[in-house]
Order: C-alpha cells, then sequence, then structure tokens
C-alpha cells in the first residue's frame, strides 16, 4: 500500500512545482495502490491505455482510452489501477500560483480546473476532431521534453499554454461527448461533501449533519466512510487546513487565517497545521519554497 506521505516532512515523496508545469509521459504493469492524497497543484490525466478509475471527491470516474480529468488543487482524490493491464498516462501537473502570470483579463488558464470542480464533473471526453489537436500538442511536448534544441524549456511552456488554451475552448463546445453512464457516486454523499465545503468556516458537527439530511449519524459516518475513505471529522479538518493554506499564500495574517478557516482559537489551528503539514504556518511559505526533489513521484506521476 502506497501511503499518503506528509508532503514537508518527506520532500521526496511529494512534489512541488518551481517552475508552472510538469509532464510526464508513463507505462508500466505494477500493482500499485494508492490512499486518498491531495496535491497543492493542479493535475491534468490523460488515460492513454489500461484500466483505471478516479474517484475525485466522492465521485468514481471510469476511464476510457484518451480520456483527460482534470483534478484542481486541494481536490481529495485517488486512483484505483487495474495491475492485470498495462497502464499509460500522461500526467501534467500546474502550479496554479505561477499560470496566473500567463492569465489576462479575458482569459484565466485556470478555468477548466475550476469550472470542473464547481461544475462536479472532472472528465472531459474529445470528439475526433479536437482530440487529434490535443493528441498533436502532446506529442510535441513530450519530443521537445527529450530535445537538446536551444530554447526547449521556452518552447515546452508555450506548448503547454497551447494546450491548456485548446482544453478550456473544447470545455464550452456542445459537441463533447456524453460521459455520465461513467460517473458512479452516491448523491447524498456529494451533498454532504458540498455542504461541508460551503461552511468551513462555520461549525459542522456530526449532529448537524444528520440532522440537515435526515439520517441517523452513525448511517451517515459509515456511508461517508464507504464512499469518500475519511471520516467526516477527518474530511472537515482536511479541508479547513487546505482552505488555510491557500489563505497563508494569499498574506493573509495567521489569526485571521485560523478564523477564516473554521478552528475556534490559533492554538488549535496551529497544533493541527504543524501535525499534518510538519511545519508551523508562519514557516509554510519559507518551508515549501525550498522543496525541490521530485525522483519519487515521478515514478508514478499521481
Amino acid at each position: 500500500m502506497q501511503k499518503e506521505n506528509n508532503p514537508l516532512k518527506d520532500s521526496s515523496k511529494r512534489g512541488y512545482l518551481h517552475t508552472f508545469h510538469k509532464f510526464f509521459h508513463l507505462k508500466d504493469q505494477i500493482k500499485l495502490e494508492f490512499d486518498y492524497h491531495h496535491h497543492d497543484f493542479c493535475k491534468i490525466a490523460i488515460l492513454i491505455k489500461g484500466k483505471v478509475d478516479y474517484v475525485v471527491e466522492g465521485k468514481s470516474y471510469r476511464l476510457r482510452p484518451w480520456d483527460i480529468l482534470f483534478i484542481n488543487h486541494s481536490q481529495i482524490h485517488r486512483p484505483i489501477i487495474d495491475s492485470n493491464e498495462e497502464y499509460e498516462r500522461i500526467i501534467i501537473w500546474i502550479d496554479p500560483n505561477e499560470l496566473i502570470k500567463f492569465n489576462t483579463e479575458s482569459s484565466n488558464l485556470l478555468e477548466c480546473f475550476v469550472d470542473s470542480e464547481k461544475k462536479q464533473n472532472c472528465l472531459l471526453r474529445l470528439p475526433f476532431k479536437q482530440l487529434d489537436v490535443i493528441k498533436e500538442l502532446l506529442v510535441k511536448i513530450n519530443n521537445e521534453k527529450k530535445s537538446k534544441s536551444f530554447g526547449k524549456d521556452i518552447y515546452t511552456n508555450v506548448l503547454i499554454v497551447q494546450l491548456l488554451i485548446h482544453l478550456n475552448r473544447f470545455l464550452n463546445e456542445r459537441d463533447l461527448i456524453n460521459v455520465n453512464n461513467d460517473i458512479k457516486y452516491d448523491k447524498t454523499v456529494v451533498a454532504i461533501m458540498d455542504y461541508i465545503n460551503l461552511r468551513l468556516r462555520e461549525d459542522i458537527s456530526i449532529d448537524k449533519l444528520a440532522k440537515e439530511f435526515y439520517m441517523s449519524k452513525y448511517h451517515l459516518m459509515r456511508k461517508f466512510k464507504y464512499f469518500t475513505g475519511y471520516s467526516i471529522h477527518h474530511y472537515v479538518l482536511k479541508k479547513r487546513l487546505l482552505l488555510s493554506k491557500n489563505l497563508i499564500l494569499s498574506d493573509v495574517s495567521m489569526t485571521d487565517v485560523a478564523i477564516q478557516s473554521g478552528f475556534t482559537d490559533y492554538t488549535s489551528f496551529f497544533r493541527a497545521f504543524k501535525k499534518e503539514f510538519g511545519v508551523s504556518p508562519k514557516n509554510y511559505v519559507k518551508e515549501r519554497s525550498n522543496l525541490l526533489s521530485f525522483e519519487q513521484v515521478e515514478i508514478t506521476g499521481e
């Protein structure tokens, strides 16, 4: 079992981007099992070959060859891989804090991630014409990554931006292939997750949730754990801490970070943050910028 590793305690097993992207083209047939986890970066997963279900925030996506999956930063997810088949995929990591430098007033390249999360549908399945455009760009990116030509880093950046432009454009087209039959989830559990994520700054108790969704709290807890892999308490705490990291990176004062993340006081926030990430909230930005290693994560890209 590949456990979820602490990104700040063990930098060799969790990647942080120091350019705005990281590109992987991987092929293997080994037994890989992942716990539910999250990243500080956005991720595009493209299945080329294999049998994979991706669970993202309580929804399970059965991927078909050349399906494109958008996972926004801080979304909790887990790939379930059939080790009996060769697994070939392209994984692209995108640092949202760096990508915004390419944005304009009218064009937000992160829209594909934001929109997918908002619509609660991470899966894009393109018709042949649009898919050919994406395939051609992926081949160019992969070739450029291997080349030693002058300006390869600059040209790769240009190609990644071009890829994101096309993906954002295609997401707004009307002739996309319907993927509803390949998305499985429990409506009540997804509704509970929505309720929690909209109210992270409020008091969220099991009793309150049970009353809101007309369920016994024991049935609610069992159901939530079964579909998400998290206890409700752990999920709420995890989401509050992920929110706090975004607030810290936005230069919000530490006291306000604690309050806006739903903690009753700074002390409880400090303890929970340090336990989860291995560093104090005040040192988070400094420690994050010192993480450079990708070696172990590059084995899987997940």
